[in-house]
């Protein structure tokens, strides 16, 4: 998956909106909130989507609070590959080429298997 700049504003907003919430709820001030922002910056830059799901992934661990942030990376990604995937076969099936529309879909499939 490519990384896009949109792709990473929305993994930093589901962190600023962790963040809110934790605020707003008291369970942590604002020492804590500067101190859990810092940690997440220094993840910063990407390099790629697997170096900012690597990254995510461990952040998450020292801090399940935000284990959301996770899974919806990893949502965004299943999106994003879906949403590559039915591209791919609409231009396929435009041309009448049944036969390779099928063939990425099922080159899809074996992808996602392995994971």
């Amino acid at each position: 998956m490519n990384l896009t700049p949109e792709f990473i504003e929305k993994i930093e907003e589901e962190y600023l909106k962790i963040l809110i919430r934790q605020l707003q709820d008291g369970e942590i001030d604002t020492e804590k909130a500067k101190e859990i922002t810092h940690e997440f910056l220094a993840l910063t830059p990407f390099k790629t989507s697997e170096d900012m799901e690597s990254k995510i992934q461990k952040f998450t661990e020292q801090h399940p609070e935000y284990g959301g942030i996770y899974m919806n990376l990893l949502k965004y990604e299943d999106e994003a590959k879906t949403a590559a995937l039915l591209t791919e076969m609409r231009g396929h099936l435009k041309n009448n080429n049944v036969d390779q529309a099928l063939h990425a879909a099922e080159k899809h499939n074996e992808s996602v298997k392995k994971t």
